[in-house]
C-alpha cells in the first residue's frame, strides 16, 4: 500500500475503528517479529508513524464534526425554549457515543418537568415534576415521554416494580406504535 491508499483507508474509518488501529499498532511495537497481524498485512509497507498521523486527522476531523453537530442539537433544545441547564442535562444524560440529540433530551424533560410536556400528556399524566436523572434511569427503556410518565405513573400509583412497569410501558409502546392505539389512560 502506499500513502495515498492508506490515506484513503483511514479517512473512511469512524473513531471506534481508529480507536482499534491505535491499539494494534500498539501491540505491533510491542511484539515486533511475532506473526503478522491483519492491521500489520494492511500497513506493512508504511511506516507506523504515518498511519499514526493519519489516524490523528481524522480522529480530529471526527472531534470537530461531534462538536459541530452537538451544538446543533443544543441550540435546537434553546430554540424550543428549554432552560440552557436542564437542556445541558438532558443532551449529557442521553448522549449516545458523544452524539447529543435534541429529540431525546426533549423526551426525557418532558417526561421529567410539566414545563416540557405537552399538553395531551399532562391531560393524561399530570403535571408532577420528577427528577431528571432519575426519570432517565427509566427513558433508558422506554424512550418516549409518555412510555416513561405511563411507566412513572405505573410505579408510583399501583406500586409496580420498576421492571414490571417498564415492561408494560413497553408493550403498550408496541401495541399504539403497531396498531395505532391511543396512549394507555391513567391509571385509575
Amino acid at each position: 500500500y502506499n500513502q495515498r491508499v492508506m490515506s484513503s483507508v483511514v479517512a473512511s474509518m469512524e473513531e471506534h475503528i481508529l480507536n482499534q488501529v491505535l491499539e494494534r499498532i500498539e501491540q505491533v511495537r510491542q511484539r515486533r517479529g511475532t506473526e503478522l497481524m491483519r492491521c500489520e498485512k494492511i500497513f506493512a509497507s508504511i511506516d507506523c508513524d504515518e498511519v499514526l498521523l493519519a489516524i490523528a486527522v481524522r480522529k480530529e476531523e471526527l472531534h470537530q464534526k461531534r462538536i459541530m453537530y452537538n451544538q446543533k442539537q443544543e441550540q435546537d433544545l434553546l430554540g424550543q425554549g428549554v432552560d440552557a441547564e436542564h437542556a445541558r442535562i438532558a443532551l449529557q444524560l442521553t448522549s449516545y457515543h458523544g452524539l447529543y440529540s435534541s429529540y431525546k433530551s426533549m423526551n426525557l424533560l418532558g417526561a421529567a418537568l410539566s414545563q416540557y410536556r405537552s399538553q395531551e400528556d399532562i391531560k393524561m399524566y399530570g403535571n408532577e415534576d420528577y427528577l431528571i436523572p432519575e426519570v432517565y434511569q427509566v427513558m433508558k427503556h422506554t424512550f418516549y415521554s409518555w412510555t416513561t410518565l405511563y411507566a412513572i405513573q405505573l410505579q408510583n400509583q399501583k406500586n409496580y416494580s420498576h421492571e414490571d412497569a417498564i415492561s408494560l410501558a413497553q408493550k403498550a409502546a408496541h401495541d399504539k406504535l403497531t396498531h395505532n392505539l391511543q396512549k394507555p389512560d391513567t391509571i385509575n
